[in-house]
């Protein structure tokens, strides 16, 4: 497990936005990460109303380059944020 505080680098704050367009920072997000090499990413949705959360999650599930994702620890923003571990290169 590695260990990847949470910076500005891994970090993607899509709170207030739109699904659609979460969607898609998502993909430019992680495309760029991808490229400087970072192993963790948080994406901070937010509780709300459990749209853009689920709608998160629903799309990692599906994105070739995340190995893995969980919810938030206690120190992580808890459930309105999901950890995504991405597969090596």
């Amino acid at each position: 497990e590695m260990d990847e505080h949470q910076n500005p680098y891994n970090t993607l704050d899509l709170r207030g936005k739109a699904l659609d367009e979460a969607l898609i920072d998502i993909d430019a997000f992680i495309d760029n990460v991808t490229e400087m090499g970072l192993g963790v990413v948080y994406i901070i949705h937010g509780h709300g109303t459990g749209v853009l959360k689920n709608g998160v999650r629903r799309h990692l599930r599906h994105l070739k380059a995340v190995a893995s994702f969980r919810p938030g620890g206690k120190n992580e923003g808890g459930d309105g944020c999901t950890v995504a571990t991405l597969k090596e290169r």
